[in-house]
């Protein structure tokens, strides 16, 4: 825990038999006193286990754009930003998210910044220890020096009064400046006793003046000095402020004073843990009426009901801390001598960094006994810390794992302990392994319900439940349908839940319900129950309640930082806890078990472990958590976790124009720019001058990136935009007419301001009125005489020989062009004759080529394969001496075509028997793609006929039919009566040529084929 100290009576009041004493003994004892807190400060200062717990900070410096890590003042101004002074690099703006530097090319006159103050104007007016005093109003800077009438031009402190008049410390003196010019001057003769002035602090009328000799009071033009009690060499003083019950409290650097209560003399506050003999750098009082203070290479300590220090050992980065200020939302900033600028982000969260084994990654349970914290590892056993010591149970102790994934409080000072190899009792004072079946067995929950039966959850071997005794398996045959038990939870109405690797399971009256309707993943990691009685649970993959047997989930688009859930925790306040892997998201549950407002807590929040262990939270009846993190352990206080109740301060910080900047002073837009952002002042736009872009900006210092943005533009936009962190907006093409810009914003705990920034009389003008129509000028009407009646006839004339030509003219170029397409038709007929003709002659040429080359042939077979090319050649060429012949080019005389084909291929094979033609052709033409396939099929279907069907005989039959079908198709049926085709021949097993021939020519038409052998030989084709 941080180190606290309660102030004791005894040390503010001595007995009263110490009156008894002389002066002298009594000082004596005061010396002996606090000889002895400095010795008992140094002994507890020195032990390790007074820093129990690590505070976090958060770092700005160069690498985060701070100009320079030495840190000398810091200030807030009205308008909520933050400007740090530094040593060497100028002035610095922050607004939560970045910072601005001005130097001397900005027109700051030095760099050593040594103070920072406001005016009733808003005006900042910065010191530095050369150069002045310099006022900023947002775009230029103004210096006062020597020349202008300062006393010296090394500045040490400023403030300013009630009545806007601005008081500068200088190791010469008080200068005053009032209405931009110095007014006067205090110094030795005008009653100072001392004029090196260190430090300037103004309350109700009156100045308090810090100088190397003591304090000074400045009341209606009255000086009146304070020496410094006891008087050290060199002791001066270094800041003045008021403290929590509103005295002035006087740092020095050595140690702090009070004024008495008739403010008379100065007296030694008496802090007993706070190390004598050091400077006091700075003083600062929070909203809670805690008192900060600075010690140079002691760090921070803040005084209150008690004393907690805060230095490198317990997280502040430097000890050598040079300032402090408190903003307006509470938040601590320090300065420091080498680290830059530190936020101090609260006592939600603190940690153990330094604690043997609280510090580990791998902390898979928790569990707070008293006042001993037992945590659980995966690798490294379990520890037991009661706040001065730790103490490590591995193998080497009683352990038969060091892998503990679950710790819980039995009967008495009875602790369990889930390990890797079985259970363990702890009894107060030594571990026992448990004998019995979960001997060796990797045990991964525990439940004490309210019987006071403990049961096991386990890796592979389902559910134990042990009653001190003896031990009950619960598996497969009980309902269980999953072997892995990794998470147990025993409801208000006292209902066993079992979260599994295959979904989740009720235990009633020694039977198990499987509930898996609407889970989002199979895996339950985690098992809560609500304030209103329903039951959430943490999966890979989403976060669901429990409602009428089926899961509801909530992921990532619900407003969940990460699907990925690891750890479940209701408090008292019914607030759902969620721990992921980046982060902690704290729901906030309605009456009927939604979630009505999330907040994450993250890196930016305090909780720096970000990503959480499985299982590893541990929540207490006063209100506290623990979780176990990849960073260690860390406690969560709702106390010191305070709602955010300040809305940011919103401020308009440019208006653009066409997307480009303006220097509004230099423009005809508005007569001035205005205010600290130097906005235009009554901004009138032409009306071509009509695309705007807002930029704005919510200043709050705890969690700047977290401000949410509303705007609107009246006259423009009927609501508010929806709610985003973009803070800039543009409207284009905006119509003539008068326009407000509003914007406002929330923090991250959703409290937005209530009055809302304005920007407002944004004019833009009408365009100038349109020349008037030319029918109503003086002109036309002299015109129109001309123009219309006069030359009416003559139109009309023009017109219509005009006409007349234009018709002779179109008329002969239809004439030439009706020719010239006639001539191409008749050139391009002539031309496919032609093509035709050589095609069939080429073809007749083969035909002969292999009639000759048959005479050379005397093997019959091979004759006969001459004869049937020869035929197939025929065939084609008869196609295409039909479409010399035709007409029409496109198309073919189908029904000449197949008389002649087959009347030749009679004549060829010189049949005896009459052959009987039974020819029905219903179509009249085709085209030759289709034509082609056709012939060749009936020269192979009919030379097989005539070959082959009719031997013996003296008279046969053939018959062609090509038919219309239905949808647009085709049958073409051939047919003999013939012997028919031997037994078991079929179109697809052939290994003749011919009827390959036939069933490939069919495929190029589409066609689908059917052969029939049982009268004779049937080829129908349906295409």
């Amino acid at each position: 825990m941080p180190f606290h100290f309660e102030f004791p009576n005894i040390f503010l009041n001595f007995p009263l038999a110490s009156a008894l004493l002389t002066v002298n003994q009594r000082c004596k004892i005061h010396i002996s006193i606090r000889l002895c807190f400095l010795i008992v400060f140094a002994f507890v200062w020195a032990m390790p286990a007074t820093i129990a717990q690590n505070f976090d900070f958060a770092r700005y410096s160069i690498e985060e754009g701070l100009s320079q890590s030495y840190v000398t003042t810091i200030f807030q101004d009205s308008r909520g930003y933050l400007w740090v002074g530094t040593s060497g690099g100028g002035l610095c703006q922050f607004d939560g998210k970045s910072f601005t530097e001005y130097g001397q090319k900005d027109g700051l006159d030095g760099t050593i910044i040594t103070a920072i103050a406001e005016d009733q104007d808003g005006h900042l007016w910065i010191g530095a220890t050369w150069g002045g005093v310099t006022r900023f109003d947002g775009k230029t800077f103004q210096s006062f020096t020597e020349k202008e009438g300062m006393p010296n031009s090394e500045i040490s402190s400023i403030v300013t009064d009630d009545d806007g008049r601005i008081w500068v410390g200088t190791p010469g003196g008080i200068g005053v400046i009032e209405k931009g010019k110095v007014v006067c001057t205090y110094a030795q003769k005008e009653g100072m006793q001392h004029v090196n002035v260190r430090s300037l602090f103004y309350d109700s009328n009156v100045l308090w003046i810090g100088t190397k000799a003591g304090l000074t009071k400045l009341e209606e033009d009255v000086f009146t000095h304070y020496n410094i009690p006891n008087p050290e060499e060199d002791e001066h003083v270094t800041c003045i402020a008021k403290d929590a019950e509103g005295a002035i409290c006087i740092g020095t650097n050595k140690r702090i004073y009070d004024l008495d209560a008739d403010r008379n003399q100065l007296v030694e506050k008496s802090i007993p843990m706070l190390p004598q003999g050091y400077p006091i750098k700075a003083i600062a009082k929070d909203s809670m009426g805690n008192v900060w203070t600075a010690l140079e290479g002691y760090g921070i300590y803040k005084i209150g009901a008690t004393i907690t220090s805060y230095t490198s050992n317990n997280g502040l980065p430097d000890n050598n801390v040079s300032t402090l200020m408190v903003d307006r939302v509470g938040n601590l900033w320090v300065g420091t001598n080498g680290n830059g600028l530190l936020k101090f982000r609260g006592e939600g969260f603190t940690y153990y960094d330094y604690i043997e084994g609280l510090n580990t990654g791998n902390i898979f349970s928790i569990l707070k006994d008293g006042n001993d914290i037992w945590v659980g590892t995966s690798t490294n056993g379990a520890y037991r810390y009661n706040g001065n010591e730790v103490v490590n149970y591995t193998t080497e102790n009683g352990l038969p794992d060091n892998s503990v994934r679950s710790i819980i409080k039995g009967h008495g000072s009875t602790i369990w302990l889930a390990t890797n190899k079985g259970l363990v009792q702890y009894n107060g004072r030594s571990l026992t392994s448990i004998d019995g079946p979960l001997k060796g067995k990797e045990t991964r929950s525990l439940l004490l319900d309210s019987e006071g039966m403990l049961w096991i959850g386990t890796l592979g071997d389902y559910l134990y439940r042990y009653d001190g005794q003896n031990f009950q398996h619960y598996n497969s045959e009980d309902g269980l349908f999953n072997n892995n038990a990794h998470t147990l939870f025993q409801d208000s109405k006292g209902f066993l839940w079992v979260g599994s690797g295959g979904g989740m399971f009720r235990h009633n009256n020694g039977t198990f319900t499987h509930f898996k309707e609407g889970l989002c993943n199979s895996y339950v990691g985690s098992i809560v129950e609500d304030k209103n009685g329903h039951i959430w649970i943490g999966t890979d993959a989403c976060i669901a309640v429990l409602k009428n047997d089926t899961f509801i989930p909530y992921t990532l688009e619900d407003g969940l930082t990460s699907n990925t859930v690891y750890l479940m925790v209701v408090d008292v306040q019914n607030q759902l806890w969620v721990g992921t892997n980046k982060g902690i998201d704290r729901i906030q549950l309605t009456e009927n078990s939604t979630p009505a407002s999330i907040k994450n807590y993250g890196l930016k929040e305090g909780f720096k472990g970000v990503e959480c262990n499985s299982r590893a939270v541990y929540y207490n009846e006063d209100g506290h958590l623990w979780f176990g993190t990849v960073k260690g352990l860390i406690q969560y206080n709702p106390a010191n976790d305070q709602l955010n109740t300040t809305p940011p301060q919103t401020h308009i910080t440019n208006v653009r124009l066409f997307l480009q900047g303006v220097n509004w002073n230099d423009t005809s837009y508005s007569s001035h720019a205005v205010g600290w952002h130097h906005l235009p002042n009554k901004l009138h736009l032409p009306y071509d001058q009509n695309h705007l872009t807002f930029d704005f900006i919510g200043l709050d210092l705890s969690h700047p990136k977290k401000v949410r943005y509303s705007w609107m533009l009246e006259g423009f936009d009927k609501n508010w935009s929806p709610i985003t962190q973009q803070n800039t907006t543009t409207y284009a093409n905006l119509d003539p007419g008068t326009y407000t810009f509003k914007v406002k914003a929330h923090n991250s705990d959703g409290v937005w301001n209530e009055a809302y920034t304005t920007y407002e009389n944004i004019v833009v003008a009408a365009p100038p009125p349109p020349p008037p129509p030319f029918w109503k000028t003086w002109w036309f009407y002299c015109l129109l005489g001309l123009v219309v009646f006069m030359p009416l006839y003559y139109f009309i004339v023009i017109r219509t020989k005009y006409l007349r030509v234009s018709k002779q003219i179109l008329e002969e170029r239809v004439r030439i062009r009706t020719q010239a397409i006639s001539r191409q038709n008749e050139e391009k007929e002539v031309m496919l004759k032609e093509i035709h003709h050589r095609v069939k002659n080429n073809l007749q040429i083969i035909s002969s080529l292999i009639n000759l080359q048959s005479h050379y042939i005397e093997d019959e077979r091979a004759l006969e394969l001459f004869d049937e090319c020869k035929n197939r050649v025929n065939s084609m060429a008869l196609i295409h001496e039909k479409i010399y012949e035709s007409k029409d080019l496109a198309n073919i005389n189908i029904n000449e075509y197949i008389s002649e084909l087959i009347n030749n291929l009679v004549k060829l094979y010189g049949m005896e028997p009459e052959i009987d033609l039974d020819l029905h052709i219903e179509v009249n033409s085709f085209k030759l793609d289709i034509l082609v396939p056709i012939g060749l099929i009936l020269n192979e279907t009919i030379s097989n006929s005539l070959k082959y069907a009719f031997e013996g005989r003296e008279r046969g039959a053939i018959v062609v039919h090509l038919t219309r079908t239905a949808n647009h198709g085709y049958r073409l049926l051939i047919a003999d009566d013939g012997v028919g085709i031997p037994e078991g021949v079929t179109i697809e097993n052939s290994e003749t040529l011919g009827l390959q021939l036939i069933d490939i020519l069919a495929d190029q038409i589409d066609g689908n084929i059917t052969l029939n052998c049982e009268h004779g030989t049937r080829y129908q084709i349906d295409f």
